[in-house]
């Protein structure tokens, strides 16, 4: 069982593995710093979310295959060439700069001036194509350092494939979620260079991956849904996208009336399934490409990045002959997918008890006196048309507080969760969502529906009472 605190220092990892994902940032004073690039607080962080920044392996890595390090230039790892190439491309179209890669056996090391090091960065931010710490890992200490399982990618394929009824040929495994969504772009700009029409307010890089590394994105939030005929009707755009469920709203939009209008417009639609997973919801063969972040509830442990993109076999806007575009691409490196496989072995189990537990949670904040509102997608008819099973709502549950900043910051300073970026673990998580995802946004997410003392709640595994509730209740005694 997980800890009911689990209150880890400032800037190490929600947990002890050497690849853990997120780090522990337990107090919001200690958020606004982080976001403020605080010089005294950035030191200690010891642990950071791979696509924003470099896992210390990967600088050890860094340091033994270079010998010209110095104040001119940087180096970032990629797992291909073609990545390394991808990012140089990106680069190009801001800048002038000297660029260079080194191809050794098992990575790409791209050299670059350090003008041009944060859009490296961007790129591996938005693109989540940066080469994996295991991989580093193991070239630093050797292939036996870690478990290796040389059949992992094929098994989580047919693991997949049976999640989402299709067959395994129309899954595809990525580094990551966003570099999946990357891949279902890359499809799509095959098809029109038009941009990318997104529905409902949705997490950061569903917008800026579109927005900076292809042909663009409008976004359409829930509020103006009825002029979504009208746009369409309007303009041209590549194809429809969507989370299912958005995140943070938790809400979705009729699947119904999205296959009409593709239909009518000639549109296809792409959906985002990291929140209800296949497990949750069945959308395949209502859309044309669901592409997901496996780091997340597939994972369960926090502690391994992954993606997969699902090709619809009822779409008739794929073509067998398009998909050579996605082969290109990095594919989920082995030492990751051995990891995964094992972390996925009792996925459905733990994500039955994650619903249960999320609607628990949802339950309580919705009888009490001082929560103002509240989202989650059991109150989305929508949503619940497409759900597997009458409790198949997810892990997450949003909700803001009365008496706004005041309030929103002593609550969250003194719940006993799990407090970092990140969902879908077996503990309990709680993050201020807009101060971590739009804290240089703010009006823009204001302007969208989402307030800047949005709090999000990760239901875990725990026993309910013990763990969920009385946290819960500090509600009542920290306010």
């Amino acid at each position: 069982m997980a800890s009911l605190s689990n209150q880890r220092p400032f800037g190490q990892g929600l947990t002890d593995d050497l690849f853990c994902l997120s780090p522990s940032i337990p107090s919001l004073d200690g958020i606004i710093a982080y976001e403020l690039k605080d010089e005294n607080i950035l030191p200690l962080m010891k642990v950071i979310y791979p696509r924003l920044g470099f896992h210390s392996i990967l600088n050890h890595l860094i340091q033994s295959y270079t010998s010209d390090l110095s104040s001119s230039f940087a180096y970032i790892p990629f797992p291909t060439q073609k990545s390394a190439i991808l990012c140089s491309d990106y680069i190009n179209k801001f800048i002038l700069s000297k660029l260079d890669f080194t191809d050794f056996n098992e990575f790409t090391l791209l050299k670059l001036e350090h003008k041009s090091y944060e859009l490296g960065l961007q790129f591996i931010q938005h693109s989540g194509f940066c080469l994996s710490p295991r991989r580093a890992f193991s070239i630093l200490n050797g292939k036996e350092s870690l478990p290796l399982d040389t059949q992992a990618v094929s098994k989580l394929k047919v693991k997949l494939a049976t999640a989402y009824s299709v067959c395994k040929d129309n899954i595809f495994l990525f580094p990551s979620g966003m570099s999946s969504y990357y891949a279902a772009l890359s499809l799509l700009s095959q098809r029109s260079s038009s941009p990318i029409l997104h529905l409902g307010f949705p997490y950061v890089d569903n917008l800026k991956l579109p927005k900076r590394l292809f042909n663009g994105v409008e976004l359409l939030p829930f509020s103006r849904i009825n002029d979504l005929e009208n746009l369409l009707a309007a303009n041209s755009y590549s194809a429809i996208s969507f989370e299912f469920p958005s995140n943070p709203e938790l809400y979705v939009h009729s699947l119904p009336e999205l296959n009409r209008l593709s239909d009518i417009y000639n549109i296809p639609l792409v959906a985002d399934d990291t929140i209800s997973t296949p497990y949750n919801t069945s959308l395949i063969h209502s859309v044309d490409l669901v592409y997901s972040s496996l780091s997340k509830s597939f994972s369960g442990y926090g502690n391994v990045m992954a993606g997969s993109l699902c090709l619809s076999p009822s779409s008739s806007f794929l073509d067998i002959k398009d998909f050579s575009c996605l082969r290109e691409l990095p594919s989920l490196d082995l030492y990751d997918a051995t990891q995964l496989l094992g972390n996925s072995k009792n996925v459905e189990g733990r994500i039955l008890l994650q619903n249960k537990n999320a609607y628990q949670i949802f339950v309580f904040l919705t009888n009490h006196p001082l929560v103002a509102k509240i989202y989650h997608p059991s109150i989305c008819p929508s949503y619940c048309q497409n759900m597997r099973s009458e409790d198949s709502y997810g892990c997450l549950v949003s909700f803001e507080l009365v008496g706004g900043y005041s309030n929103f910051k002593k609550f969250f300073d003194s719940v006993e969760f799990a407090k970092g970026p990140s969902l879908g673990n077996v503990f309990t998580m709680i993050c201020p969502y807009t101060f971590l995802a739009h804290f240089d946004e703010f009006s823009f997410a204001s302007s969208n529906g989402i307030s800047p003392f949005l709090l999000r709640i990760s239901a875990g595994i725990e026993d309910i009472d013990e763990c969920h509730r009385r946290p819960i209740d500090t509600i009542k005694y920290n306010i």
